[in-house]
Order: structure tokens, then C-alpha cells, then sequence
């Protein structure tokens, strides 16, 4: 009998994968995401593999970089020593970080929902395989697949810590242990947002710890996960320590600006001072991720990114409703994960707490990209358990019969909604190279623009929107960001005193029409005209600076 369920989990295991590969083959884009950060990634992969150390290489002085931690950048430096510069093999790498991920997740889904474990843990990862802003993720260079294959791991492990066996120094569960402390350290170094996944983990320690402490049973069983707990919050305190002595030692003072994005008023420099500018934050959050983001992100995941963000959208009170419920569903779904419910329900509740203290322009999907998965779980195992219970409170004599049949409708809904999303991303991935993509479009222009460099000398330095951007497609020409504020003479100051040599003026990102355009016009015998590209009304234009 066992044999043949470990056949079956391997069969499963297999239609799992097959199905992640035909999908993923479907949305692969092979060209860079243009979104910037992934380009930061990439360079900063690059200097880490040539030994530079983690420095900042596409501005014309190599700086030390402060931005991003440098678990992602470190981890593809790895990579870049077995395929320098190949980006497609990159890509499929964070592919396979996915499929791993939704590896670590059917484990742990099987392992903690019941009798049913194994179908709920199938469905619901058969499902992720479909999903389209899921598949888009784990094919660009930034750190979300990583985070969330970390994330799962550590959320794995503490579902295989036997304590008992802890107290008899099992060596198998020592190691684990130490996995478990060397994860939870990697997470803040990947995303700072790991810190969510750790003290999830340290609480739910603490939790275990004190019912044993309250049982009164064996005054010793409540040590170990006491231990464990204040080891997890060690290991998070010596990465992030280790992290701030590096910035202190580099810039003597420095202050990390991710608490910008919290205590600034969105879009703008002023503070968040009263409780009523944090009420209003808080209130507009929750419109934007109960009504909105998160039921749009399982069934309308097109909708989701591609709508303009809430509160612009208008939200029905049947969108209230749905998203409720929908929540309701999900927390149900993790609170039934026997032996997890405390780190799985901590885990999102934190996510998503975070999130609402973000500025409101920041609303999205990709922001919770690495619990989605986990909340597309909650979703599938909360029907279940909701469906089996009514089924058995109504008398039905084959309750689970009622309860596979509502997971099979969800699953065939959602999957329904993602081969339609996928469209979007099929249609992009059709395109192999930027120079495919419809004329005028100001992506194929800013990306021609650059390449217009590629014959330029060597210490040539050119102004433009995303210096990352100009730096890979220019043939690794330095770069400054353009002017994003002051009058034409003070544009014509920053320039002199950069040492640039030429300007991109582009219409994919406004801020060159606003700032230097006006100086271009003021003093024209500075700017040469170089190149026009595209539309004569409003075109992708590169002047010389003298």
C-alpha cells in the first residue's frame, strides 16, 4: 500500500512539473524585463562574479551599492561562472526556482491538510503551474523566486523539527536545525521583506513553546522550541547586523531609505505626521487588497495589472463581499494546516500588514508575489474544509465526495481565468527581441537609443532615464540618471559637473521632456542633434552636450 501511494505522489509529482514546463515554455520572454531593477541584478551578478565585489558598475565611478541586499545578486554570480552573460539560462533558472518552490509547497500542503493532504496539495499546485503572474515572475532576474523557494524551505523545516528527538540529540534533526538557522539568515539577505517569514517562524516557536510550558506535563518539553525560537531571532539579528556594520563601514552614518516609502505621504516629500494621514493609508489599503488585489490576483489576474490602482477603481459593495469571503476561505484553509496554522496565518497576516502601511501608489500584485502561492493553497484547502463540514453537518454520507467536487470546480475556474490572462504574456513572449515590437513603441525606442553607443568610446558618459538600462544595451557604456528636477541652468550645471558627454530624451519615461527638454530649448548650441527616432512630434531624440 505504500508503494503505490509514493508512486502515486511521484505520478502527481510528474503532472506537476509537466504542466509547469509547457506553461512556462508558453510565457518565456527571453528578452531582459524592462522594468530596471532586474538589470540592477544582472550588473550587480556580474561584479560580484569578477570578484569587484558588490559595487555599482554603470555610472561612470564604480560605487559601492547600498540599494538591494545582495542574496539574489549572489546567488546568480554563482551561475555566471558556469554561463557568463547568458540571460536565457538565468531565466530558467528562476523557473526552476518556482517549480522548487511548488515542490517544497505540495510537501508541505500534503503533509499538514488530512486524509485529502495529497489531492488538495496536487490541485492546488497544479493550479499555481497556470498562473500567469506567477509564470511572468520566475521568468525576470529579481529575487522573488528566491525569496519564496527560501521562504517554503523554512516553513518545510519547521514542519519536520521533532523536538523530542531534538532533546535526544538526533543528529539528523541538529542539521536541520542549522538549515533552518542558515535560511532564516539568507532570507534578510534576498528580500528585506524576509523578515516577515522569520518572525512568523519565531512566533510560532514561542507559541509551541509556551502551550508546553502551560501543560505542566514535562517541565522540559517547552526548552527546545524556546531555543529554537531565540536561534531563528539570533540568526535574523546576525545577518541584519552583519548587513548594517558593511553599509556603516562603506558610507559612516548611512541610513537605509526603505523607511522612506513608509513615513512619506504618497508621491510626495511631505511626512506622514497624524493618526488620521496613518487611518487614511490603512483604509485605502484594505479597499485596494481586500476589494481589489487579492481576489482580482486568483480569478482576473489581468484586471489585477493592468488596471490602474485602487482607490482610482471603483469598488462595489458586491467586491467587498467577494473579498471577505474570499479571505475568510483562505484563513480558514491555513488555520486548518495541522501543526502550521500559527506560522502560515502569522506569515500572510504580516505580509499583508506590512503592505498596508505601504504608500498607496505601491498597491499591487507583485508585492505579494512570494505568499501567493500560499494563499492560492489556503484557498483550495479552506473550500475543502469548509465543503466537507457542511456536507457532514447536512447528513451526507459521502461529505469528501462534495468536498472533491467544489475543489475541481475552483481549480477548473481558476485555471479557465489564467489560460485567458496568460495572452497577455504569450503575445509579449512572441516578440524574441525588442526591435519586433510595433513601431514607435517607446521601449524599442529608449533600447535603439541605447544601442546607438555601442561604437562610442570607451569612457564616453551618457545622461538617460535608467542608467541600468543604457548600460547593458549600450555594450556596458557608463551612465547617469537625467536631471528629475531643477531649472535649464541648473540641468546644464549637473551635466557639466558629471562630465557627460551626451543626453537620451525619451518619451517611455517623462522626466527628460520635463526637465531637460527646457534646457535643450533654452541653449541650444550646448545639444547637437544626434539621432531622431520615431514619431517628429514626440521622438526618442539623442543630443551630443558640450
Amino acid at each position: 500500500m505504500k508503494a503505490s501511494s509514493n508512486a502515486l505522489r511521484w505520478i502527481l509529482l510528474a503532472v506537476i512539473a509537466i504542466s509547469f514546463a509547457i506553461n512556462y515554455a508558453g510565457i518565456f520572454d527571453p528578452k531582459m524585463d524592462t522594468n530596471g531593477d532586474n538589470y540592477q541584478y544582472y550588473q550587480l551578478a556580474h561584479s560580484l562574479a569578477r570578484g569587484d565585489g558588490y559595487v555599482t558598475d554603470f555610472e561612470p565611478v564604480q560605487t559601492p551599492h547600498m540599494h538591494f541586499p545582495p542574496g539574489y545578486p549572489a546567488f546568480m554570480a554563482l551561475f555566471l561562472k558556469i554561463f557568463p552573460d547568458n540571460i536565457v539560462a538565468l531565466k530558467i533558472l528562476n523557473g526552476l526556482l518556482y517549480l522548487l518552490s511548488l515542490i517544497l509547497l505540495f510537501r508541505i500542503v500534503r503533509r499538514s491538510t488530512g486524509p485529502a493532504g495529497l489531492w488538495i496539495a496536487f490541485v492546488s499546485c497544479l493550479v499555481c503551474t497556470f498562473h500567469p503572474e506567477l509564470l511572468r515572475w520566475s521568468t525576470i532576474l529579481m529575487s522573488e523566486m528566491l525569496y519564496m523557494a527560501v521562504s517554503f524551505g523554512i516553513i518545510a523545516i519547521c514542519q519536520d523539527l521533532d523536538f523530542e528527538k531534538l532533546r535526544r540529540k538526533d543528529w539528523r534533526q541538529i542539521l536541520l536545525l542549522v538549515l533552518l538557522c542558515l535560511l532564516v539568515a539568507s532570507t534578510y539577505f534576498i528580500r528585506t521583506m524576509g523578515v516577515a517569514v522569520v518572525l512568523a517562524a519565531a512566533l510560532a516557536f514561542a507559541v509551541l513553546a509556551l502551550r508546553q510550558l502551560l501543560k505542566k506535563q514535562d517541565k522540559k518539553s517547552w526548552v527546545w522550541p524556546a531555543l529554537t525560537c531565540l536561534l531563528v531571532a539570533l540568526s535574523l539579528f546576525a545577518a541584519k547586523t552583519s548587513w548594517d556594520i558593511r553599509n556603516e563601514h562603506v558610507i559612516p552614518g548611512y541610513k537605509s531609505d526603505y523607511l522612506d516609502t513608509f513615513v512619506h505621504k504618497s508621491a510626495s516629500s511631505d511626512m506622514m505626521e497624524t493618526f488620521g494621514d496613518w487611518t487614511t493609508r490603512i483604509g485605502k489599503n484594505i479597499k485596494a487588497f481586500v476589494a481589489f488585489y487579492i481576489p482580482k490576483s486568483i480569478f482576473s489576474t489581468a484586471k489585477a495589472v493592468t488596471t490602474l490602482p485602487v482607490p482610482t477603481v471603483p469598488v462595489t459593495a458586491l467586491d467587498w463581499i467577494g473579498g471577505i469571503l474570499l479571505i475568510l476561505v483562505m484563513l480558514a484553509g491555513l488555520c486548518s494546516m495541522k501543526g502550521l496554522g500559527v506560522l502560515t496565518v502569522s506569515y500572510v497576516i504580516i505580509n499583508f500588514g506590512v503592505l498596508m502601511l505601504y504608500q498607496e501608489q505601491y498597491a499591487g500584485v507583485r508585492y505579494f508575489i512570494p505568499v501567493l502561492p500560499l494563499l492560492i493553497c489556503a484557498l483550495i484547502a479552506g473550500t475543502w474544509a469548509i465543503v466537507s463540514y457542511i456536507a457532514g453537518r447536512l447528513g451526507m454520507k459521502k461529505a469528501s465526495v462534495a468536498a472533491y467536487a467544489a475543489i475541481i470546480v475552483l481549480a477548473l475556474v481558476i485555471i479557465s481565468s489564467s489560460v485567458k490572462d496568460q495572452k497577455i504574456y504569450r503575445n509579449y513572449a512572441a516578440t524574441k527581441s525588442y526591435k519586433e515590437l510595433p513601431e514607435y513603441n517607446p521601449v524599442r525606442e529608449y533600447i535603439q537609443a541605447c544601442e546607438y553607443f555601442k561604437t562610442a568610446p570607451g569612457d564616453f558618459v551618457v545622461a538617460s532615464r535608467k542608467p541600468e538600462i543604457f548600460y547593458v544595451h549600450s555594450g556596458y557604456h557608463h551612465s547617469l540618471m537625467i536631471p528629475r528636477s531643477g531649472t535649464p541652468e541648473e540641468v546644464i550645471q549637473y551635466l557639466e559637473d558629471n562630465h557627460v558627454d551626451a543626453v537620451i530624451l525619451d518619451h517611455w519615461f517623462r522626466h527628460a521632456y520635463m526637465f531637460v527638454l527646457p534646457a535643450i530649448q533654452k541653449y541650444p548650441e550646448r545639444f547637437p542633434l544626434l539621432e531622431v527616432i520615431g514619431r517628429q512630434d514626440q521622438p526618442t531624440a539623442i543630443f551630443l552636450f558640450k
